[in-house]
C-alpha cells in the first residue's frame, strides 16, 4: 500500500514604514479638516486654511488638497503674518500632476517675497525665486535661482505622485526629487511661508493636488531626506507558500 500527502503553508511578511525625521514644526496631512480649517499636526501653533476653492480630495494617503483652479491654495498664517522660517530650514511636499509650462508653478511662497520652490513659466527647471535682488522683479535672469534640475527628466515629476524637498542652510539651498539629491543653489530664502500649492495672489498653481507637507526648523541631513521619502514607500505584503509531501508504503 502506498499513500502520499501534501501540506501547504502560507506566510505573509511586510516591510514597515520607517519613521519620519523627528521634530516637524508644520506637518499637514489633511486628515483633520473642518470646513476650510486645517489642523497642523506639527509642533507650531499656526492657523492653516483652504483658500479660493481649494478642497479635500483623495490623496497619496487618504486625503489631499486639490488646487481646483488657478487661484486655489493653502494658507499658512494670516493675510498679515505667515510662518517664519528659521535660520536653517527644510520644506517638503508631495504633489500630484504638475501644471503645464504656461504657468509659473509656485509650491511655496512668503508674504514678503521669496518663492522657496518654483518652476518658472515656459521652463522645467526647479529652483527658488528671490524677489529682493535689485532690478525688474519679473526678470528670470535676475531673480530665478536655478538648481539645474529639470522636472521632466528622470525621475520625471510631471505626472503622478512625487515629492520635492528643499533644504536651506547657510547661504545655500539643496533640492531633492523623490529623495534623490538634484542640485544646490547659492541662495537661501529668509522670508516666511504664506502659501502652499500656489502664489497667494493666484495664477501660479503648482500641481493638481498637494499632500504630506512638512516644514522643519532645521536643515535635514541627506539621510533624513531619504528617510522622509522612504517613509511613504512601505512595501506591500509578500506571500510565500511551501509544500511538504510524505509517502508510506
Amino acid at each position: 500500500t502506498s499513500t502520499s500527502t501534501s501540506t501547504a503553508t502560507t506566510s505573509s511578511t511586510s516591510t514597515p514604514c520607517p519613521p519620519i525625521p523627528s521634530g516637524p514644526t508644520v506637518f499637514l496631512n489633511f486628515e483633520s479638516v473642518s470646513g476650510t480649517t486645517v489642523t497642523n499636526e506639527g509642533s507650531a501653533s499656526i492657523a492653516v486654511s483652504l483658500q479660493q476653492g481649494a478642497v479635500v480630495s483623495p490623496g497619496l494617503y487618504n486625503n489631499a488638497i486639490e488646487i481646483v483652479n488657478s487661484n486655489s491654495y493653502v494658507r499658512l498664517g494670516t493675510t498679515s503674518a505667515d510662518y517664519p522660517l528659521a535660520a536653517n530650514w527644510t520644506i517638503s511636499s508631495w504633489f500630484y500632476n504638475m501644471r503645464d509650462t504656461s504657468f509659473y508653478r509656485t509650491l511655496t511662497r512668503g508674504l514678503a517675497g521669496d518663492h522657496q520652490i518654483i518652476v518658472p513659466l515656459n521652463s522645467y527647471f526647479l529652483g527658488s525665486w528671490n524677489n529682493f535682488d535689485s532690478g525688474d522683479t519679473s526678470s528670470l535672469a535676475l531673480h530665478f535661482k536655478n538648481s539645474g534640475f529639470m522636472v521632466n527628466i528622470a525621475p520625471n515629476l510631471v505626472t503622478g505622485w512625487h515629492q520635492i524637498t528643499a533644504v536651506g542652510y547657510n547661504t545655500f539651498t539643496d533640492f531633492y526629487a523623490d529623495g534623490i539629491y538634484e542640485g544646490t543653489i547659492s541662495f537661501k530664502s529668509t522670508t516666511g511661508v504664506s502659501s502652499l500649492g500656489n502664489f497667494f495672489s493666484g495664477g501660479q498653481p503648482f500641481s493638481e493636488k498637494v499632500d504630506e507637507f512638512y516644514i522643519y526648523d532645521r536643515a535635514l541631513s541627506q539621510a533624513e531626506v531619504v528617510a522622509l521619502y522612504n517613509s511613504y514607500l512601505c512595501a506591500p505584503p509578500t506571500t510565500t507558500t511551501t509544500s511538504t509531501s510524505t509517502s508510506t508504503s
